[in-house]
């Protein structure tokens, strides 16, 4: 039965989708650890509110940091294509970030980039500054 259940397409999905969830998972945890190491300071990782999420949020003296943290398959120009968000899920980054600096007084009074980060399966990233 196991067998069986395993060569069903929703759960070869489903395997795929937390596969593909680990990887984001384990992405954002490098490019945190990556920031901290030249001096941001962690505000919230995974941050929600009712617009979405925001995967890392930092700051570092006045500036403040939202960042979407993507692995891409490859280094090719259609993988990074693919991996980068569209302009429906960068119009909900601006509002969940508008959202947290509108809960975070102090916050508003700071620099803000909002940022996109790819991870490839090399461990290279590179960072798209002020990319949404």
């Amino acid at each position: 039965m196991t067998e069986l259940m395993r060569n069903r397409p929703e759960n070869r999905e489903t395997i795929a989708r937390r596969a593909a969830w680990r990887r984001g998972l384990v992405a954002e945890h490098w490019v945190c650890l990556l920031f901290r190491l030249v001096g941001w300071r962690l505000l919230g990782h995974r941050w929600k509110c009712r617009y979405g999420e925001i995967d890392l949020i930092l700051q570092r003296r006045h500036r403040l940091r939202f960042v979407e943290v993507k692995f891409s398959g490859s280094r090719s120009a259609a993988s990074r294509e693919q991996a980068l968000p569209d302009s429906h899920q960068q119009a909900r980054m601006r509002r969940s970030a508008a959202s947290f600096l509108a809960r975070h007084d102090p916050a508003s009074r700071l620099s803000v980039q909002l940022d996109i980060v790819l991870v490839y399966p090399s461990g290279r990233i590179e960072i798209l500054r002020n990319a949404v």
